[in-house]
């Protein structure tokens, strides 16, 4: 979590309970979002909320049903089923270009958003620790511990302490942050992930017409929580992004809050409120 620490970030829970969602009293001030108010739960919406409960166990299926419920509700649009687990999504620093492998991205002019599957993360992390080399040498050597013992503890450092807080997070939010804001200033631009394993390089914006802000969102699962699917929103300033666009020059930007909702799968009502609510104020 170092690295958060330096770049003046946390995390922040917003997790709202049942109660709050389904039967707070007016008087607490309901959210003012297009779908507070006589919520219409859509059958093709509700048909992938329940295979998202009683599929978590299946990786391919909870990724399949949360891109249901987005197509559902208009917030996506349709596209050719992937046949790869990964889709890529380009980080920038400075002259350094990074591919981060995330489950989904959905790179839209109305919306810039990602599905992360956390277990695919965790299987990431290990494959740099235990890399082919490694491998192969237990093969030979099973028994060789001191080298096992080396390696668990370089895992370890590398795992974050709280699995809803992983470190990983942040560079796949400022990506985000990076492709959204390339497409406030381009205009009938295809959508670079619908096919590409490496989309091409975006121009740069002209500082003169710069928004203020960027929103973006990430929707994660893990099996180690098959009762909720997390939410992670963002609001980055430009400020802050253009510390990756020329890290040599000083970060002016301010603190940077990670807004993260453990979103409960039932009951659908307040499922599907409660991402409403998250996608329709960050979009």
């Amino acid at each position: 979590m170092q690295h958060l620490h330096v770049l003046q970030c946390q995390f922040v829970d917003h997790t709202r309970t049942h109660d709050e969602v389904s039967g707070r009293p007016e008087a607490n001030g309901p959210r003012n979002t297009p779908h507070s108010h006589q919520l219409k739960i859509l059958p093709t919406a509700k048909t992938a909320l329940n295979q998202l409960q009683t599929k978590f166990h299946d990786p391919t299926a909870r990724a399949g049903a949360v891109e249901i419920f987005l197509i559902a509700y208009k917030l996506i649009s349709p596209r050719p089923p992937s046949s790869s687990i990964f889709e890529s999504l380009q980080l920038r620093y400075g002259k350094h270009l990074e591919i981060l492998k995330v489950g989904r991205v959905y790179s839209q002019p109305s919306m810039v958003m990602a599905y992360i599957d956390l277990d695919d993360v965790d299987s990431l992390r290990r494959a740099t620790v235990y890399t082919k080399w490694y491998r192969k040498l237990f093969k030979q050597w099973p028994d060789n511990e001191p080298v096992r013992a080396i390696l668990k503890k370089r895992l370890r450092r590398m795992q974050p302490r709280e699995r809803q807080y992983d470190p990983f997070l942040l560079p796949v939010l400022v990506a985000l942050g990076q492709e959204r804001r390339r497409r406030n200033f381009v205009s009938g631009i295809p959508d670079p992930f619908s096919e590409a394993h490496e989309p091409p390089p975006g121009p740069k914006p002209s500082q003169g017409t710069r928004r203020a802000s960027t929103n973006v969102t990430i929707l994660a699962t893990t099996s180690h929580d098959p009762e909720h699917i997390w939410a992670y929103t963002v609001e980055f300033t430009d400020a802050f992004l253009d510390c990756f666009d020329d890290p040599s020059k000083p970060c002016e930007a301010d603190q940077l809050s990670i807004s993260h909702s453990r979103i409960p799968l039932s009951p659908i009502e307040v499922t599907t409120t409660m991402l409403l609510e998250t996608l329709a104020t960050k979009h």
